[in-house]
């Protein structure tokens, strides 16, 4: 899962995957995290994550239906069959898993990242898109 090909978050670097993975800046964005890296920088807003597996999520397994729009949600302080997921707020279900781009946000669990789906369909598989912020 890490930038070596270990199966381990690695080194991820969150200026080179953040950029690339929103396609904007970030500067401005920042709070520090004393998670062990050196004082490294998280970012205060993770907009528009388009989460992956959705379909094989507890939530959609469960309630074979997605969130709705302006649900809560948070990102969860653990990692979950490896991965970062994020967890509908009022049922505490898993609701799809971070891409691996945001890898990087394992040294950020810390700062307790909420937000809301902003987006979420069924074709042409089922997905959600949530904003996170600190």
């Amino acid at each position: 899962m890490g930038s070596t090909g270990h199966g381990k978050f690695g080194d991820y670097s969150e200026q080179q995957n953040y950029n690339v993975s929103n396609g904007g800046t970030t500067s401005g964005m920042y709070t520090s995290t004393n998670a062990g890296l050196g004082g490294n920088k998280c970012p205060t807003e993770l907009p528009t994550i388009k989460l992956e597996d959705v379909q094989t999520s507890q939530y959609y397994i469960e309630h074979q239906e997605l969130p709705e729009i302006g649900d809560d949600v948070y990102l969860s302080d653990k990692i979950h069959n490896g991965r970062l997921v994020v967890v509908h707020t009022d049922s505490n279900l898993i609701i799809g898993n971070l891409p691996t781009s945001y890898n990087f946000m394992i040294k950020c669990l810390e700062h307790n990242y909420t937000g809301n789906v902003i987006s979420s369909g069924m074709q042409p598989i089922p997905f959600v898109v949530v904003d996170l912020h600190v």
